[in-house]
C-alpha cells in the first residue's frame, strides 16, 4: 500500500513523507474511478453495488487523505477538478496492477502441483496443441497438461469414467450428465488434392465424380471417417475406393502424387513450401460440417484453466486459417 500511495503523491506533485506516511483503501480509489467514470454518485453506487451516501463517505475521506479537492459540482452531476483530471489515470492504472497482481497470485495457487488431464483428439493434438500448449505455459508454469490422444468415442468414454478432466472433441452427445460444455469452434472437411487432378478444374466436385476417385482417410474408425463414408452412403449407391493412411505425412505424399483424394478440414493439413500443388474444393452434396468442443466434468478444472484453455482453442482455427493463406501466397 506504501507503494500505492506514494504514486498517488507522486501524480498531485505531493511531497512523500516516508515517516508519516499513511496508506490510501484501494476501495476508496476504486469509488473514486466509477464516481469519475459515471459523473454522478447515483451512477457510480449502481456500478460499485453500494449506496449514494457510501460514495459520497469514501470520496470525502480520500480528498481529506490526499488533501486536494478532486471533484466539483456542475448542475446535478459532478466534474472532476485539475487535480481529479491528473488522478483519474493515475487511479485506474493503480487498479490494473492491483488487478494483475491478484491474477498472478491466484494462477499460480491454482496450479501449483495441478495435472490437468484431457482426453483430445488426434489431429487436434498434433496441429493445434503444440502452439495452445507453448501459450498456456506461460500463463501457468506451474500447471501440468496431460493429454491423451483418444478417437471420439474413446473421449466421451473417459470423460464419463473420469478418467479424463476434460475433453476436446467434435459433435458433443448431449447425454453426458454434470457436463460443462464450451463451443470452440467450427470446421468443414474438404477435398484436398493435386493442382494436376483432373477434378481440380472444377471450382466444386460433383459426387458422381468424387466416388470414381481413390480416397484416402486417417482412420477406419474415426468418427470424421463415418462421417464421410455415411455422407456419401445417403446421396449415392456407389462408394469411393476407400484407403486408410495412418501417417500425415505418407497422405500428403500419396495425395500431391496425384494417386488419390483426402478429406480434411484446411488446419488438418501440411502444406509446407509446395503449397501450389494443392488445391480445396467443397463436395457437391455432402453436409461435412464439425462443431468442435472442450468439456469437462463440474468442479473439475479451476476456472482460470478453463477460460484460458477455451479462448486459446477458439482462436486456433483463426490462425490454422491464416497461416494456411500466408504459405498459399508466399508460395
Amino acid at each position: 500500500m506504501a507503494r500505492v500511495m506514494q504514486l498517488l503523491a507522486v501524480a498531485l506533485g505531493m511531497p512523500i513523507d516516508h515517516k508519516n506516511f499513511e496508506p490510501i483503501d484501494t476501495r476508496q480509489i476504486q469509488i473514486f474511478v466509477a464516481l469519475a467514470q459515471g459523473g454522478s454518485l447515483k451512477a457510480a453506487a449502481s456500478k460499485i453495488g453500494i449506496t449514494h451516501s457510501a460514495v459520497s463517505h469514501a470520496v470525502s475521506n480520500l480528498e481529506r487523505d490526499l488533501n486536494a479537492k478532486l471533484f466539483q459540482r456542475k448542475g446535478k452531476g459532478l466534474k472532476l477538478t485539475g487535480l481529479g483530471e491528473i488522478f483519474l489515470p493515475e487511479a485506474v492504472n493503480i487498479l490494473r496492477l492491483l488487478g494483475e497482481m491478484r491474477l498472478k497470485i491466484n494462477s499460480k495457487n491454482a496450479s501449483a502441483g495441478k495435472c490437468i488431464r484431457i482426453a483430445c483428439a488426434h489431429s487436434f493434438i498434433q496441429f493445434a496443441m503444440p502452439d495452445i500448449l507453448c501459450e498456456f505455459q506461460r500463463c501457468f508454469p506451474f500447471a501440468e497438461i496431460q493429454l491423451i490422444p483418444a478417437d471420439r468415442a474413446t473421449c466421451i468414454n473417459k470423460l464419463e469414467g473420469g478418467e479424463v478432466d476434460a475433453a476436446i472433441l467434435v459433435n458433443l452427445p448431449k447425454r453426458i450428465k454434470n457436463l460443462v460444455d464450451y463451443h470452440l469452434f467450427d470446421d468443414e472437411l474438404k477435398a484436398v488434392m493435386s493442382s494436376e487432378h483432373k477434378l481440380a478444374k472444377s471450382s466444386a466436385i460433383p459426387l458422381h465424380e468424387f466416388v470414381k476417385t481413390s480416397v484416402y482417410l486417417h482412420n477406419s474408425n474415426s468418427f470424421t471417417s463415418h462421417l464421410i463414408i455415411n455422407e456419401i452412403h445417403r446421396w449415392s449407391f456407389r462408394s469411393p475406393d476407400t484407403q486408410y493412411v495412418s501417417n500425415p505425412e505418407a497422405l500428403r505424399e500419396l495425395v500431391k502424387m496425384k494417386l488419390g483424394i483426402s478429406v480434411l478440414p484446411q488446419w488438418g493439413f501440411r502444406l509446407g513450401t509446395d503449397s501450389e500443388r494443392f488445391v480445396w474444393r467443397e463436395i457437391e452434396g455432402l453436409n461435412l460440417k464439425r462443431s468442435w468442443h472442450f468439456a469437462h466434468l463440474q468442479r473439475s478444472v479451476p476456472d482460470v484453466f478453463v477460460n484460458t484453455l477455451v479462448g486459446l482453442c477458439k482462436s486456433f482455427p483463426l490462425v490454422g486459417e491464416q497461416r494456411y493463406y500466408e504459405t498459399h501466397r508466399a508460395s
